[in-house]
């Protein structure tokens, strides 16, 4: 109980932090979709960079809080448009034996480890070997998935990219076909 209670509380506190930052990103960031070298990047447009990338990790923990559907919803709704990928898509390669009932999927950014990477290409999926469109940045990126239905998992930090693409921050969350039993 004491678990559900903690993290309704930091389920409130993102809910704030969202709410606080969210204005601010949307209304003074001016990225665009072409790529700029390390070189040619201001800091003022790295520190906007900087905070796309952190609300979008947050936002999509809070999108997870709301529910197993809504956190599926924000990978759709935020993930590089050229990804293509679907509600259905993600339910099928990700979750093929249907929504997990309080799933949770925390992630958090470590800024000191958001770096540019200049000619980064995707490494699979629809998009392999293509090189991503925007600032692709790559960061670690620590992760906490729970559910009381599944067995306890320890939290894992793993680097991923985010591009900044025409004023938003998305992510490349993969959607690959379902593995065959065989």
């Amino acid at each position: 109980m004491i678990g559900r209670s903690i993290a309704g509380a930091v389920a409130i506190v993102l809910v704030l932090a969202a709410c606080d930052a969210g204005t601010e990103a949307t209304t003074t960031t001016t990225t665009t979709s072409t790529t700029l070298s390390p070189e040619a990047l201001t800091a003022a447009e790295y520190e906007a960079d900087v905070e796309l990338i952190n609300q979008l990790w947050w936002d999509q923990s809070i999108s997870w809080f709301e529910g197993f559907e809504s956190g599926i919803q924000f990978w759709v709704e935020n993930n590089y448009p050229d990804m293509g990928c679907t509600f259905d898509d993600y339910m099928v390669s990700r979750y093929p034996d249907g929504s997990v009932e309080d799933l949770q999927i925390e992630r958090i950014a470590n800024p000191p480890t958001i770096r540019i990477d200049e000619g980064w290409t995707i490494p699979g999926g629809r998009l392999e070997g293509e090189e991503a469109k925007g600032r692709v940045y790559s960061m670690a990126v620590r992760t906490i998935r729970s559910a009381p239905s599944l067995p306890e998992e320890p939290p894992e930090t793993v680097n991923l990219h985010v591009t900044v693409l025409d004023g938003r921050a998305h992510f490349f969350f993969g959607c690959p076909p379902p593995r065959s039993a065989g």
